[in-house]
């Protein structure tokens, strides 16, 4: 695997870019099983004889180009002529370049794991085989972009990453229109992940070095507008970190240290049932606690002490009615 991983980067440097994208690569099962083969890809894409092929012809133009090039300083008088016939040359030569980097990349995604057969956990960018934590992934992992329709039977290829050992090597990432994201250059660990919105709004921006998270890293809503600012040191959140409502208004604001938020009210996401806002004083949930639905709408509120619930904690329907209620004893001092 490694060893194929080498071969495509190496294959990459050689081109001065990626063709814009594989906007025809669709998977009709979604984000499911894993061990389907998706993304409708033509047969020659992958086969042992089409590379083979592609690189024996990439390896026939590589002779006369050399070949010219010597005659060219043994006769300098040739040089325009010959400089034309080298064009031409390496002008072929590039487009089975870019055919073979295809063909590779299309081939890790129709057999790449689905990040939702994974799991991950925002500690150290590490990704396990199971909730266990025991072993951590290697290997190509893809995603997909979904429109939120229940009725959506097919999907674009959103990103292609290679883990080792938990940690990501190598980033492809794929605008919704099917073009290729020039912005993202996370190689061998180190570089930079841009992701997108399915409304071709830009969604995430964070830098990487060794694999691990490092630097800002930056989140938006589908509005375009700035959802998160923070830091990552060694693949954990440090420092400063705000979080702001659609309306640009500051939701959250805390201080974190190795990946734990030590002071402040920070703002976690709920999967698809919204998010919720802890104060945290002293690394432990000290204060008030309020959790919203994927509208905004106000569905629970209470506090907390010391780390533990504390005194009422409400829930309200989606008009805002309160619908049940229940008491916690106050910590002891």
């Amino acid at each position: 695997m490694i060893q194929t991983l080498a071969r495509l980067l190496s294959i990459i440097a050689l081109t001065s870019c990626l063709p814009e994208g594989l906007s025809g690569a669709t998977d009709s099962n979604l984000e499911g099983n894993s061990t389907t083969e998706a993304f409708g890809l033509r047969e020659n894409f992958g086969n042992s004889d089409e590379h083979s092929r592609l690189r024996m012809e990439i390896d026939r133009l590589d002779q006369p180009i050399s070949n010219l090039k010597k005659a060219i300083e043994t006769n300098p008088a040739a040089g325009p002529f010959l400089q034309h016939q080298i064009a031409k040359y390496e002008k072929e030569r590039t487009v089975l370049l870019k055919t073979l980097v295809n063909s590779e990349i299309q081939t890790f995604i129709r057999t790449a794991t689905f990040y939702t057969d994974l799991v991950w956990v925002g500690e150290k960018t590490t990704l396990y085989h199971s909730p266990r934590k025991v072993r951590p992934y290697s290997g190509w992992v893809r995603a997909v972009y979904r429109t939120g329709d229940p009725e959506q039977t097919e999907a674009v290829i959103r990103k292609l990453s290679y883990y080792e050992k938990g940690r990501p090597q190598t980033t492809f990432v794929w605008k919704p229109s099917g073009e290729r994201c020039s912005e993202t250059t996370l190689r061998n660990g180190n570089g930079v992940e841009n992701h997108w919105h399915a409304n071709g709004r830009k969604r995430e921006r964070s830098s990487y070095s060794d694999g691990l998270a490092n630097g800002e890293c930056m989140l938006w809503y589908p509005s375009g507008k700035l959802e998160e600012r923070g830091n990552y040191k060694d693949g954990s959140l440090h420092g400063s970190v705000l979080h702001y409502d659609e309306s640009g208004e500051i939701l959250g604001k805390a201080t974190w240290k190795d990946g734990e938020p030590v002071k402040g009210t920070v703002v976690r996401w709920m999967g698809l049932m919204g998010k919720a806002r802890y104060t945290y004083k002293n690394g432990k949930r000290d204060g008030d606690w309020i959790a919203w639905d994927s509208k905004w709408r106000k569905r629970a509120a209470g506090s907390f002490e010391k780390g533990n619930r504390s005194g009422l904690w409400l829930e309200f329907d989606e008009k805002g009615k309160e619908i049940s209620s229940r008491s916690f004893p106050k910590t002891k001092p």
